[in-house]
């Protein structure tokens, strides 16, 4: 992932399937016509992910008065392992990279008979150190996301990373609320992820709409994940803080736009600039008609536009000369006149 090129973007389908290979399909097909570089789907087993004890999903019983268990829910939602070949065929066919989240040391082996090309850890696994072990030790690159975490426990998942030999890790902010509130992104948390622990950094992103991502995006943002669905007043979790197809497409427009907005540090006047110079830039014109061989004083002399001719700034080396010729008041000044 190179810093010159725009942010990756993943297109998180997560769980917006609803238990439908065809809607999980479809998911991968709108992810591709948007432009996104990765769609992501969950890969695990309910019974390794949740405790049955868990009475409910409290997030999303307040968006869409789901009433099912936590375990019922994600039990309802599961992939299959040919659910999984299907969708890795045809996100192959369609020229879009997909990967997954493991939640167990299982799903692990599943994706790897699968040839995914990474892995996610999600905010929720960052303290389940054996999993990111596993994952680390395949040697292939990992995003991590780090919502619900401290720094100590952001250094520990670091370091099992770092002790298996892969360097091929991305750390993403993420703030582990849904929806998040923008005013709850501190963003430029990004930054001091990168500082400390010397990797590539992005955003998680569960907030509505795409502001906080545009903010991620000219802060040096290199991975934007965001949840993608195809409606976002389907029935499920994570629909209502989705994007969808149209708003993703908006977010990869702006993944390459706002690097060129930054452009270069560097202070040069621009090639586009050029021909508005003289037209806009300012010089010194005769406030009045001069006579040649006059005496120029500070009240013969004007500073207006269009420029093409002394600048202003020498203004004081200009009274007190002689005009050499003639200079018709409104006329601007040039160093041939004096």
């Amino acid at each position: 992932m190179a810093k010159d090129n725009p942010a990756f973007i993943i297109a998180e389908a997560g769980l917006n399937h609803n238990g439908s290979l065809r809607l999980a399909l479809e998911l991968v097909d709108k992810a591709a016509e948007a432009g996104c570089n990765a769609v992501k789907f969950q890969t695990y087993r309910a019974e390794n992910r949740v405790s049955r004890a868990v009475k409910g999903n409290r997030y999303a019983e307040e968006l869409i008065d789901l009433e099912e268990t936590t375990y019922d829910m994600l039990h309802r939602l599961e992939l299959s392992r040919r659910e999984h070949e299907k969708l890795f065929a045809y996100a192959k066919e369609k020229g879009i990279e997909m990967f997954s989240t493991p939640f167990d040391l299982q799903s692990v082996d599943l994706l790897e008979r699968l040839g995914v090309s990474f892995y996610k850890i999600s905010s929720m696994d960052l303290v389940n150190l054996p999993l990111i072990k596993k994952v680390a030790g395949t040697g292939k690159p990992l995003i991590v996301s780090t919502g619900m975490s401290t720094l100590g426990q952001i250094e520990d998942a670091v370091n099992v990373v770092r002790d298996t030999g892969n360097e091929n890790l991305i750390l993403l902010h993420c703030i582990s609320s849904y929806p998040a509130a923008p005013q709850d992104m501190n963003v430029v948390v990004m930054d001091t992820l990168r500082k400390a622990f010397g990797v590539p950094v992005g955003l998680s992103d569960h907030s509505i709409g795409l502001s906080v991502a545009s903010v991620a995006l000219a802060l040096g943002a290199e991975v934007i994940e965001r949840h993608f669905t195809l409606d976002r007043f389907m029935e499920g979790p994570d629909h209502i803080l989705s994007s969808d197809p149209e708003e993703m497409k908006e977010l990869v427009r702006l993944s390459h736009l706002i690097p060129v907005i930054k452009g270069s540090s560097e202070k040069v006047i621009l090639g586009s600039e050029r021909e508005t110079i003289n037209r806009f830039k300012k010089c010194l014109y005769a406030a009045i008609d001069i006579p040649a061989g006059k005496k120029i004083t500070e009240r013969m002399i004007a500073v207006k536009g269009p420029g093409g001719g002394i600048l202003p700034k020498y203004l004081d080396v200009v009274v007190g000369k002689t005009a050499k010729a003639y200079i018709q008041k409104d006329r601007a000044i040039e160093w041939r006149h004096i």
